[in-house]
């Protein structure tokens, strides 16, 4: 039943089975994430053309939110190299971290209306401890938002 409202959200999820070998499930997780961005990018765009096309049957609009949870690593920090591109990378992406990189991409989510709110939260796999990635994507905005919203409506 979760598995189904995670894909009725139009979320996605990758299933690992931990008696997988340690090789297998790094592999499963590094394949699943090369695509953050273009499906992030692909949900929003499917969400508000449905609802233009009034296949929710609503008119009032929706909230729609983005949680992203990355994996507090030395990967995650260290500067990323920018590949060569017919377009010039951007200077705000000079010298970023992935983690710098994903909150740029939640903050220009909202920025540009593709989402309500995004929170980008860091979890250290060694303590289980959980942190916001970034001030203005941080877990409390996302939740005040959802709350306001919610709270408008009952």
């Amino acid at each position: 039943v979760a598995s189904l409202g995670v894909l009725k959200a139009g979320c996605a999820y990758q299933p690992l089975d931990p008696s997988y070998p340690k090789e297998r499930l790094n592999f499963m997780m590094q394949d699943a994430g090369n695509n953050r961005t273009e499906e992030v990018l692909g949900v929003s765009r499917d969400f508000w053309v449905a609802y233009r096309e009034r296949v929710f049957g609503v008119t009032e609009a929706p909230w729609l939110g983005y949680l992203f949870f990355l994996e507090d690593s030395l990967s995650s920090e260290r500067a990323v190299a920018l590949a060569d591109s017919p377009l010039p990378p951007l200077p705000v992406f000079q010298g970023t971290s992935y983690l710098r990189r994903y909150e740029i991409l939640c903050e220009r989510l909202v920025l540009e209306r593709d989402y309500t709110a995004t929170a980008l939260l860091v979890s250290d796999s060694k303590t289980a401890s959980v942190r916001d990635g970034g001030e203005s994507v941080g877990a409390l905005k996302f939740f005040k938002s959802l709350y306001s919203y919610l709270s408008a409506r009952s």
